[in-house]
């Protein structure tokens, strides 16, 4: 019975993590420290925000049925 496709991309995503691994682990040591945090800022999730989310600044856009435009009034003599 063949894989589900989901399980290739996963073995896939996990191939390739463990090459990495070894890959970070052959570097020296104080080069090693640095790229570590730097992967897992890059592959962590980031944070999750609650409740609702921040207004955003800039033109609001209009609402509702535009308005005629006003008539210039004559004027007077």
């Amino acid at each position: 019975m063949p894989r589900r496709r989901s399980s290739d991309i996963i073995s896939g995503v996990l191939a390739s993590a463990e090459s990495l691994r070894r890959d970070i682990g052959s570097l020296p040591e104080e080069i090693r420290g640095g790229v570590r945090e730097l992967v897992l800022k890059m592959v962590s999730e980031p944070e999750r925000r609650r409740g609702r989310p921040p207004k955003i600044k800039g033109r609001q856009r209009r609402r509702g049925r535009p308005r005629k435009p006003r008539t210039e009034a004559a004027a007077p003599v």
